[in-house]
């Protein structure tokens, strides 16, 4: 067993890391006509800066990320704006903060409609608005209102509250079986969710962080299903709260691959779920079940839990690097379990997902040209993003000053000390302090510890607004101005019977099938790859004759070989970030000549696709698959045995 002895170590016990709750101090202004006539919005002290506010109900809507402004709308309900006005809030999601405030007169034209529209937010005293009153709201889009004031002209209202990002609530899913009533019920915050179209087969209510219903689903897999649920969840986002009841029946036809996708939920017993069985669950994509049962006919499953939109994690982060003359590595600990990754010269990157997995591994040769690649890693890293970096053989040669700054932006402070080919090891947060660092000579060993813990959102993006798939436009008037960019035609579907025309795929922009396809030839099908990198999409999608018959199911490359008539034969996907490359190697060189074969990268697969693996793709007729960057698109479509394919990378 190979001993090595730690000539500069740091062990730093614990870090709390520095990822606030979202805790936001709100006030809303509202003077009344004869008392200024003037209305504001507060967060933290900081009033939103809006161009102009008019006569009516100025709404605006609140990034609770950070707590700017995310959009500001001015609907005049004293003329003709109670329409757009009940337009706009319907297209807000449940959970949006939403801020009211009446200037001059929003009373004389306001409809029922609007009204009850405003109602959604939370309002209750909106039936008490007089002519030209001051009326102040700081609402909740499906929930309740936070504060709510109203008065007579000549009085001014002010409504004021603090709103907190993390919340947490009591469900309960209800599955009472065929024969036992054949019912099914979704408990939230101590409300039953109403007005749901329950069926079937498996119904799926997506519920967001803040206890708001989504949207719901239903899937009859007793039926045909399965494939639709199956790409249901694929599409979901990691740490998505979702609740499923199966009414009536949906054993029967359930495919493998919807058992797999409940699995992503998080289930441990949707094995076994029986012909007309009752079952119940409680889930997170990419999670642990909060609750789940399951039972034959006649008997009722309940699963009951509370969810947090919050999560707490820790685990214990270990950073060597031995320096060249001394061993020459650089490894990764989470836990006291080695991390998987090949360390090269220069900079080596490890991220963590929240739970402390491999996220991702790069390397940046600064001893080479690296330093403006890292400088761009580092640049696109979020606030409060925990990295751990440990030098292999030679980094400090050709680091730029920027990618010293870089460094720093992680929390290192002895990166200056940093001497040729010496050893250094970093457990950094992006815009933080380091949690430890240690720098050494080419002879010294150089390890950093640390424990980390961390209150983290399930869901990490910026905002409800992309929690639930939603955009909204920022504009000065009734009228929502939205920002679009039209996609290139080789992202297009073309209908059946059609094609690409491929000259123009990179270059057209258009959403018009008709600019972007041809009628096909006689004998010729459209099929196709379309990838779309991490930061774009996060998927790979095939699809033949006009229509998508398959998505990528998870990290890496995954591949399809398609009979003659265009319908899929076989798919397997490989975790070429992980370990999958000698099984994708291996299946590729499996493949019959003359098959046609398609290939999408989703998510990750560079980091550790094999020159083995490279090879077998490059038999398929791939030329740019060593271009293939860290997180970045790939598709290729070939027939095995021919070297003719197209590809596109990103």
């Amino acid at each position: 067993m190979a001993s090595w002895v730690c000539f500069r170590c740091l062990v730093l016990l614990l870090f709390q890391a520095a990822v606030a709750v979202a805790d936001w101090d709100i006030t809303v202004t509202s003077t009344s006509r004869s008392q200024g006539n003037q209305v504001d919005f507060e967060v933290n002290a900081k009033t939103f800066e809006i161009a102009r506010t008019g006569r009516g109900v100025n709404l605006a809507t609140v990034n609770i990320a950070d707590g700017s402004l995310s959009s500001f709308h001015l609907f005049d309900t004293h003329a003709d704006g109670s329409e757009a006005l009940v337009s706009f809030i319907d297209t807000l999601p449940a959970g949006t903060l939403v801020l009211m405030a009446v200037r001059d007169d929003a009373q004389s034209n306001m409809t029922r409609a609007a009204k009850d529209a405003i109602k959604t937010c939370g309002a209750q005293l909106i039936d008490s608005l007089s002519y030209r009153g001051s009326y102040a709201l700081i609402g909740v889009k499906g929930g309740a209102a936070l504060d709510e004031k109203t008065f007579p002209d000549g009085t001014i209202a002010v409504a004021s509250a603090t709103y907190s990002s993390k919340t947490s609530f009591n469900i309960m899913v209800t599955s009472t079986s065929r024969s036992n009533g054949n019912q099914v019920v979704f408990e939230v915050q101590g409300r039953n969710l109403t007005d749901l179209d329950i069926a079937r087969g498996l119904n799926v209510a997506v519920i967001t962080p803040a206890g708001f219903l989504d949207s719901f689903h239903v899937f009859d897999t007793h039926a045909a299903g399965s494939e639709a649920f199956t790409s249901f969840v694929q599409s979901l986002q990691s740490g998505t709260l979702v609740l499923v009841a199966v009414r009536d029946e949906a054993h029967g036809n359930m495919s493998s691959a919807a058992v797999d996708s409940m699995k992503l939920l998080g289930t441990m017993k949707i094995e076994n779920l029986v012909y007309r069985g009752s079952y119940a669950l409680i889930g997170i994509k990419d999670g642990t079940a909060i609750a789940e049962e399951t039972f034959p006919d006649g008997t009722a499953s309940v699963a009951s839990g509370s969810y947090s939109s919050y999560i707490t994690v820790r685990y214990d982060v270990q950073v060597s690097s031995t320096s060249r003359s001394n061993g020459d590595t650089a490894a990764f600990q989470v836990d006291g379990e080695q991390i998987d990754v090949q360390a090269h010269r220069g900079l080596n990157v490890v991220l963590l997902t929240q739970e402390g997995a491999l996220d991702s591994f790069q390397n940046f040769d600064t001893h080479a040209a690296g330093s403006e690649a890292f400088v761009s890693f580092v640049g696109a890293l979020p606030s409060n993003r925990l990295v751990l970096l440990g030098i292999r053989d030679e980094a400090q040669s050709n680091m730029s000053s920027a990618a010293v700054s870089a460094m720093k932006q992680l929390g290192a402070t002895k990166i200056d000390n940093l001497p040729y080919r010496g050893s250094y090891a970093l457990i950094g947060v992006k815009d933080g302090p380091a949690l430890a660092e240690e720098v050494g000579a080419d002879d010294e060993d150089s390890v950093a510890t640390a424990t980390y813990s961390a209150e983290l959102p399930r869901i990490w993006i910026p905002g409800l607004a992309s929690t639930t798939g939603q955009a909204t436009g920022i504009t000065t008037t009734a009228a929502t101005t939205t920002t679009s960019t039209i996609p290139f035609c080789a992202m297009m579907t073309c209908p059946a019977e059609s094609v690409l025309i491929v000259a123009d795929m990179w270059t057209l922009r258009s959403e018009d099938s008709a600019v972007c396809c041809r009628a096909a030839e006689k004998d010729m099908a459209n099929v196709g790859v379309r990838s779309a990198g991490y930061a774009d999409g996060n998927e790979a999608v095939f699809y033949a004759n006009g229509v998508e018959f398959y998505r990528a199911p998870s990290r890496g490359l995954t591949v399809l070989t398609l009979r003659q008539d265009g319908t899929r034969k076989d798919s397997a996907t490989f975790d070429t970030m992980g370990d999958g490359s000698d099984a994708l190697a291996a299946y590729v060189n499996s493949i019959e000549d003359g098959t046609l074969v398609l290939i999408g990268a989703r998510d990750e697969a560079s980091s550790n696709l094999t020159s083995t693996a490279i090879s077998a793709l490059e038999h398929l007729g791939a030329t740019k698959i060593r271009d293939l960057s860290f997180r970045g698109s790939y598709a290729l479509v070939a027939v095995k045995g021919e070297q003719v394919a197209m590809v596109r990378w990103l």
